[in-house]
């Protein structure tokens, strides 16, 4: 009996070493770009559909232009399949739009997808929302309709990331990047529909000024929050921070950047954090969405704000980023849960996503990390989770992009019900344009 006590014994904890060695992330590449009508540079993210498909943008493309493609790939029809990739439209530039550097939605419960153009195609295109309809017969083009063309000024420009939608009304939520060339420092833009989804008006328009206070340049997306509350970062502006500078299309501009709220009822904004550089408030230089738990609580990833700055191992960088929270609440601080410095150095550009159980952040970086090429001395950026041990949260890399055939600068992930992971790198893969991955976590 006693031997056999011995052997139960040491047959469990084998089983246990095996199943925890085979329970490492698999990366795999699910499409590689290849220019020309397949697309090239998709940059923001992908959006998953109730059947498993997924649909994204990429800024280059096409054979008779180079305005930017939207795509669907559908998943493998059985094992060992690869993934089937339809081209659904391709820009044109100016009448239709151009460079769609977006995250696309769905327009409510109907299979027609919602985005933006972020212009320029040197004739006067600085952005336009965009509703692309599916045919009523397989084999037949997908319809766009534009929705609005910016048009600059208090109208602003350029809107560089995708839009949010509110399910009880339709109404569509959106940035503006804006020109401060002319005066334009940026846009939080709202537009309702009709019954019919045909017709859209503005109900919602407030601008960014750059004055002490109020931000400049929002680069993300919004996120729908409690109370009718839009929450979004700027890139500039906030704090008059001499330390900081915000390159924006026509000028620069002083300020660490914002974390904002806009109450789309009465179009008041209000402004949660003005960071600074000299004081060493740990977030600034903000370019994904945020994130927001149960309870309105914000979670974001900055691209500076990492100190001791001797600590970040990016070369030529003066500091790297951070993943943070704070509460939603006005003239608030916000709480570093981790600093992106050491060996895992690197700044983000994208927001963070939950599991399913939000006890797990999962986010990239577009530089840094331990893997890459020679020749890509910034690093080429990874996939990393964030997971909830009580107050704290544990840091680990789950991917470190080498710039080769996998790609690298990937920005947004998303997350299906098993846990797995997709997303888009920007560059590299096996003709440099680009590709789309996942991830399967244990």
């Amino acid at each position: 009996m006693r031997w056999l006590l011995g052997i139960t014994c040491l047959i469990a904890p084998c089983v246990a070493a095996a199943v925890a060695a085979s329970a490492a992330p698999q990366f795999s590449v699910i499409h590689t770009f290849t220019g020309g009508t397949d697309g090239a540079y998709p940059t923001i993210g992908l959006l998953r559909g109730a059947d498993g498909s997924l649909y994204g943008t990429t800024e280059g493309g096409d054979v008779k232009s180079t305005f930017g493609t939207v795509f669907k790939l559908s998943p493998p029809v059985h094992d060992g399949a690869s993934w089937t990739k339809t081209n659904l439209y391709a820009f044109q530039g100016r009448k239709d739009g151009a460079y769609p550097w977006t995250r696309l939605i769905f327009d409510g419960n109907t299979a027609a997808l919602l985005g933006t153009t972020a212009g320029d195609d040197g004739h006067g295109d600085i952005g336009t929302i965009f509703r692309l309809a599916p045919p009523k017969h397989d084999g037949n083009p997908w319809t766009e309709q534009i929705l609005h063309r910016f048009k600059g000024g208090t109208d602003s420009g350029f809107p560089y990331d995708g839009l949010v939608q509110d399910p009880a009304t339709g109404a569509i939520y959106g940035t503006a990047y804006g020109n401060s060339g002319s005066g334009d420092f940026g846009t939080v833009f709202g537009y309702t529909p009709d019954i019919q989804h045909k017709n859209w008006s503005e109900t919602l328009h407030y601008n960014f000024t750059a004055m002490e206070g109020n931000g400049a340049f929002p680069e993300a997306g919004l996120v729908l929050g409690s109370g009718g509350l839009l929450y979004g970062t700027t890139l500039g502006g906030g704090a008059q921070d001499d330390s900081c500078f915000t390159n924006g299309v026509g000028g620069f501009i002083p300020g660490c950047g914002t974390v904002f709220s806009v109450n789309v009822a009465t179009g008041e904004a209000n402004f949660l954090l003005l960071p600074s550089f000299t004081t060493k408030q740990p977030v600034y230089f903000s370019y994904g969405e945020l994130l927001l738990d149960d309870n309105s609580n914000i979670f974001g990833l900055s691209q500076g704000g990492a100190f001791p700055l001797d600590k970040c191992k990016l070369k030529n960088h003066t500091t790297c980023g951070t993943v943070f929270t704070m509460l939603p609440e006005s003239d608030t601080k916000a709480k570093v849960i981790s600093k992106l410095i050491g060996a895992n150095s690197g700044q983000s550009e994208g927001g963070l996503i939950w599991n399913q159980a939000k006890t797990v952040l999962y986010g990239t970086t577009t530089i840094g990390g331990p893997g890459c090429d020679a020749d890509k001395k910034y690093g080429c950026g990874v996939v990393f989770k964030l997971t909830q041990d009580g107050k704290d949260w544990d840091y680990s890399v789950i991917y470190a992009f080498t710039g080769g055939a996998d790609g690298y600068r990937a920005r947004d992930l998303v997350i299906d019900g098993n846990g797995t992971l997709y997303g888009e790198a920007e560059l590299g893969g096996a003709n440099g344009v680009g590709t789309v991955f996942k991830i399967e976590t244990p």
